[in-house]
């Protein structure tokens, strides 16, 4: 090799050098949708990666930040549930109202259900309608399910039974077992149906067995109290166990409370302290 060429690239090492200390390499900065995934991997605990709130939060604000519709929703109804260690319902919605706008089919459900029980908006089975059909046309089985509700009993529009059954039929179709979750909520609280603990517990049933986790941890408290069933302690603890196992804090925080003080399961302050810590650390990771 000639001294010309020796001299070529030891001057191209010291350049690359240069870059390296000043840091200057190229970035591959992860893209919105990337964030997003990641979020949800660390929201669920799935990919191979350990449950944790506050690492999905950010990389839901990040991928928010960069216009994604998905992380806006998933952070707003992180937000929701306190799971960022606080509850923020108007920054929550204003997110989730942002998401619907983007074209997100979970937001436009969310917003639906927010538009029938008035969360963060003014009530109006109207404007809900409007949120389910933009969902449904993007073949979101949980507002499918809503519409047929709604149609089926004259809310918001007209009674139209025809279109009630065709709407349910798809709902089956694409799957609802949040939608089924939402209409026992709306029997469990007289929301657009007279109170019926019988037909709640017959839809958080049927949600749960669709592994729909909020629907166990109700459905649970419903054996707990005896609503619309009777009263089966250990049926309860099966079903907040399965619950947790699903990723309810919801759920563990009450198989918590239920360890602490005995009530339908044997009392073990230690499991109860180590429930309480696995809440603490899911949202707030020591060194995160």
């Amino acid at each position: 090799m000639s001294g010309a060429s020796l001299s070529f690239l030891l001057s191209l090492f010291l350049l690359l050098s240069n870059f390296l200390s000043l840091n200057i390499v190229p970035a591959f900065a992860a893209s919105p949708k990337d964030l997003f995934e990641q979020g949800d991997k660390y929201e669920h605990g799935t990919g191979g990666v350990a449950r944790n709130y506050k690492k999905a939060i950010e990389s839901y604000t990040k991928a928010s930040a960069g216009g994604n519709a998905d992380a806006m929703f998933a952070l707003g109804a992180m937000q929701s549930d306190g799971l960022d260690g606080k509850i923020d319902s108007k920054q929550s919605i204003a997110l989730i109202e942002k998401a619907a706008r983007l074209g997100s089919s979970k937001a436009q459900f969310s917003m639906g259900i927010a538009s029938i029980y008035g969360f963060g908006t003014t009530k109006d089975y109207a404007r809900a309608i409007k949120y389910f059909d933009s969902a449904a046309k993007q073949k979101n089985g949980d507002a499918l399910l809503l519409l047929s509700h709604m149609y089926e009993h004259g809310i918001g529009t007209a009674k139209n039974p025809a279109q009630a059954k065709a709407f349910l039929k798809l709902a089956n179709l694409y799957g609802c077992a949040r939608g089924e979750c939402s209409l026992a909520g709306f029997y469990l609280n007289g929301v657009t149906v007279a109170k019926d603990d019988a037909r709640a517990f017959e839809w958080f049933t049927q949600s749960a067995a669709h592994s729909n986790s909020r629907a166990m941890n109700d459905l649970a408290g419903m054996y707990a109290d005896g609503r619309g069933t009777k009263a089966d302690s250990a049926k309860a603890i099966e079903l907040y166990l399965k619950a947790d196992k699903n990723g309810s804090s919801a759920a563990k925080a009450k198989l918590a409370e239920r360890y602490l003080t005995g009530k339908g399961v044997l009392k073990n302050v230690e499991k109860a302290n180590a429930l309480f810590g696995e809440l603490a650390k899911m949202r707030h990771p020591a060194g995160h």
